[in-house]
């Protein structure tokens, strides 16, 4: 019942699949979460890979949590808001804690040092000299 309507909601056609952007598995649309900010309201990791990922996470805010001293590891600025854990999503390994705004840059660079290259090269050549 729940999945009909949930497929009716969504326009998704009985039987459908979605590939996991985490695990790189096909697994049927009820294995994945909503995210209202994509097209299709679906998100891109499946549960069990947010599920692991939301421990991990937890697991490096407990462990790290004397490290947090309201200070960007990236930028250096003082934040009252939380900061966010970051850490490797390939090896798991802890790296900092972050503003929310260098974390999301760092995303969207493609979370490695290529895409943040890409990015200093980019602002160099259109730097205007004064």
């Amino acid at each position: 019942m729940q999945l009909e309507l949930i497929e009716t909601y969504y326009n998704i056609k009985p039987g459908e699949s979605k590939t996991c952007k985490i695990c790189n598995k096909k697994k049927h649309i009820d294995s994945f979460g909503s995210m209202r900010t994509n097209k299709d309201r679906i998100d891109t990791r499946c549960k069990q890979c947010v599920n692991e990922e939301t421990k991990i996470r937890n697991a490096l805010r407990k462990e790290y949590a004397e490290e947090n001293k309201n200070i960007c590891h990236c930028c250096g600025g003082t934040h009252h808001k939380s900061l966010v854990v970051d850490h490797c999503h390939d090896t798991k390994n802890y790296r900092g804690w972050l503003c929310e705004p260098c974390n999301f840059a760092i995303g969207h660079l493609g979370d490695n040092i290529e895409g943040v290259k890409k990015a200093v090269k980019y602002l160099e050549k259109y730097h205007e000299r004064t």
